[in-house]
């Protein structure tokens, strides 16, 4: 029995037993409520490298950047300020204040000769958050002077927190400058909706270059790529072999397209691979689901497996507003 995919046997290793996996608790890359979030695989020069999602999604989601000369900015989602009871500006710059202490303050919150700076950063009035507070500190290590920014962000609703250390050179300063002007645009830019449920509008978002979360390296070299045949009936999944061989290539045809294949999903391609001769938990042929959350997300459904059961999640690797 085969799986459309073996990336590191993500979600899906527990298929070669025969029967249904566990449920997989899915990171969902949006944040719906309150604020129309989406994950940028991009920002200036750095690209997203990890994505951590706790399954309480109270605690938030960690999303590491990668820059020249290997810096590293993490970017922290969590709700915002007493969410519950929709905390007002008032107390989420309390709330901000308190959390964003600068490096090295006493108690009462005055610096110590290592914080250079902690300021207000005022929105534009086009921007999507509302209160910004920012952090800037300074250590010598070994004679190299490594410069620590760190910005907190009230969008409605939701925290944005940006960490990241480095040495500092002019280069070095305009790329982070760059990334921090620019990233919580990035997140805050309107997901792109899915298509009409149709059979042209599905295929076409399902093509492209996409990782599953929980990649070493989000849309590192490991990444696979959906393509269609030319006469749009079957796709195949093509996945980079780990030594140096040609890629690993699957072939699926295609059986139907569009909702009323799993309960409650309207994008949805459903397909056998090509070559397979297994059986089902229940007798029948295999059919796996590509099931599209959004034209940046999707996950495999199995046919016998339970409606809310799915691999784990695929972020698509090749679009991008940064």
């Amino acid at each position: 029995m085969t799986r459309p995919l073996t990336i590191l046997a993500i979600a899906l290793c527990s298929v070669l037993a025969c029967r249904p996996p566990e449920a997989v608790a899915v990171p969902d890359p949006m944040l719906s409520d309150p604020a129309p979030l989406w994950v940028p695989r991009r920002v200036g020069t750095f690209h997203l490298g990890v994505f951590q999602q706790d399954e309480d999604r109270s605690r938030g989601s960690l999303y590491r950047f990668v820059g020249p000369d290997s810096i590293l900015f993490d970017v922290m989602l969590s709700p915002g300020p007493d969410l519950a009871a929709r905390c007002p500006v008032a107390c989420a710059k309390d709330s901000l204040d308190a959390t964003l202490r600068p490096t090295g303050a006493r108690a009462d919150g005055t610096p110590d000769e290592r914080a250079v700076w902690t300021e207000d950063l005022a929105a534009r009035p086009e921007s999507p958050w509302m209160l910004g507070r920012r952090t800037v500190s300074r250590t010598t290590r070994d004679t190299i002077v490594l410069r620590t920014e760190r910005h907190l962000y009230y969008l409605p609703g939701t925290r944005l927190s940006v960490s990241g250390t480095y040495e500092e050179s002019p280069a070095r300063d305009a790329v982070v400058g760059e990334f921090l002007r620019h990233v919580v645009d990035a997140f805050a830019t309107p997901p792109i909706p899915l298509p009409e449920p149709t059979r042209a509008g599905i295929l076409a978002s399902i093509v492209g270059e996409w990782d599953y979360v929980g990649s070493a390296l989000l849309c590192g070299p490991w990444r696979h790529t959906i393509r269609l045949n030319a006469d749009s009936t079957g796709f195949t999944v093509s996945t980079p072999a780990d030594d140096g061989a040609a890629p690993r290539l699957v072939t699926y045809q295609i059986v139907r397209i569009g909702p009323g294949i799993v309960p409650g999903q309207t994008h949805v391609v459903r397909a056998f691979e090509v070559g397979e001769t297994g059986r089902g938990a229940h007798g029948d042929p295999i059919m796996w689901d590509l099931v599209l959350d959004g034209t940046d997300r999707y996950s495999w459904h199995r046919n016998d497996w339970f409606d809310d059961q799915r691999s784990a999640a695929v972020l698509r690797c090749d679009r991008g507003p940064y």
